[in-house]
């Protein structure tokens, strides 16, 4: 994950250092790797020491420098596992073009396009030979490739990206600049029903003034009213307001990576075992719930360490110690009787399982392994069945071997430790539930909302 931000106004203004530098700071934590900003056609990159915005915006001369402006944009870098971290892959991603200047004059080159994009892509190359086979992309990263695409292309491609995408591009080639706004909605795999969001990106528009970034706390505390961006539109902002470009069909692509049974040969015959394919949970970041094929994980599930599912076609040897777990609706619970109890106790309230879930979140969330769930951006811990507060220490997904430190439901650091089976700890001290007593809180709440 990346973080992007930007503030835009309608004509040039004074530059809200302040803002600007805060979201930038905020959004280091889906960053890391290195950062950068672009203002009105001057681009500045942070690495190495100043990959943090927070290590970069204190000496950075263009920061600094920028009394008022138009357009800045700002990028806190994640970097794609196996992708590069240097100077040439950082963002804000640029596009220049050469200048015609008179006879004896130096060659310069002028920016004609900019963009700073939080996501990842798998299927960037397939999409560059089918609309910009002209172009020359490789050894690109996929937003680099996408960038051209834009810039060459225009947006239909939208609609075949497998992956997530949210950017803030400005395009320069018109006498008036163009900004291009898109944050992404799509299936996790091509079998789910629902679609869902891709990456975070939220705004506040207010007197002439836009604002974006992927957490949307830190645009409601820096500009009042937060809102989300909405999904699978190509958006503009120009006098004032922000309108559609073009309306994007995301119905046939997925997120998660498409991978290819591969065969083996029997004979003269070829055949595909799909027993044998292996499957893995997926930790869904932004509700803190799992997901097996593409469906909330329900019920009895064996896991390896690192997190895939283990079933009956597995060498037992392969796997000495499997975990076994339970899930009610996509949330890891501590112990069967704790599956037990919410299963009659969804049965009971007579309401879908979602409903059941977001009206009884905090008895749901009582019982899992981490007790967590997030509010937005905010971590919430349960105290109770029946309430919760913001949450302070380490969180640990299952199946990772990544701790993530909050303070007061914020997040201020992550830290790679010595191996995901650390994150299976919590199963070692199961506290003892009252299951009697919280049952019959739990009619009383039912009772007196059927009274």
């Amino acid at each position: 994950m990346c973080g992007i931000f930007a503030i835009i106004n309608q004509k040039e203004d004074i530059f809200d250092y302040q803002t600007f530098c805060t979201l930038g700071v905020a959004n280091d934590r889906r960053g890391g790797d290195s950062c950068g900003v672009f203002i009105d056609g001057k681009v500045e990159y942070g690495i190495g020491d100043k990959a943090l915005f927070e290590s970069f915006f204190w000496t950075s001369d263009l920061l600094n420098n920028t009394a008022s402006c138009k357009i800045a944009l700002g990028h806190d870098r994640k970097a794609s596992p196996g992708m590069a971290v240097n100077l040439q892959n950082a963002h804000p991603i640029i596009i220049e073009e050469d200048v015609p200047v008179a006879e004896g004059e130096e060659p310069r080159k002028e920016i004609k396009f900019v963009m700073v994009h939080n996501g990842t892509l798998y299927n960037h190359e397939e999409l560059a030979k089918k609309y910009i086979p002209d172009i020359d992309v490789k050894n690109m990263t996929d937003s680099q490739i996408i960038a051209r695409l834009l810039y060459y292309s225009g947006f239909d491609w939208l609609a075949e990206y497998n992956g997530g995408t949210a950017f803030i591009a400005v395009d320069y080639r018109e006498a008036e600049p163009k900004i291009l706004i898109w944050r992404g909605e799509s299936k996790k795999y091509s079998t789910d029903k629902t679609e869902e969001e891709e990456r975070p990106l939220y705004c506040n528009l207010e007197n002439g003034r836009l604002v974006l970034s992927s957490i949307g706390s830190y645009v409601a505390i820096c500009d009042g009213n937060c809102y989300i961006v909405p999904a699978n539109k190509v958006l503009t902002y120009r006098n004032g307001e922000l309108k559609i470009i073009k309306s994007i069909d995301r119905s046939k692509a997925q997120q998660n990576k498409i991978y290819v049974a591969t065969g083996y040969s029997a004979g003269t015959n070829h055949t595909y075992n799909n027993a044998y394919v292996s499957t893995w949970i997926r930790h869904i970041e932004i509700d803190n719930t799992y997901k097996i094929d593409g469906k909330p994980a329900d019920g009895p599930v064996k896991l390896s360490t690192y997190g895939k599912v283990i079933t009956k076609f597995d060498s037992p040897a392969t796997y000495e110690v499997p975990h076994q777990l339970y899930f009610f609706n996509g949330v890891a619970l501590r112990e069967f009787k704790a599956y037990q109890f919410l299963l009659k106790a969804w049965k009971r309230s007579k309401l879908p399982v979602n409903e059941f879930c977001i009206k009884y979140t905090d008895l749901v969330r009582y019982f899992s392994y981490d007790q967590c769930y997030f509010l937005g951006d905010v971590l919430i811990k349960t105290v109770s069945p029946w309430d919760a507060d913001v949450f302070t220490g380490m969180y640990m997904p299952l199946a990772q071997a990544r701790q993530y430190q909050y303070v007061k439901g914020i997040l201020t650091n992550d830290y790679v430790i010595g191996a995901a089976e650390e994150s299976y700890n919590c199963f070692k001290n199961i506290p003892k539930f009252d299951y009697k007593t919280i049952w019959k809180e739990f009619i009383q709440t039912i009772t007196s909302q059927e009274k």
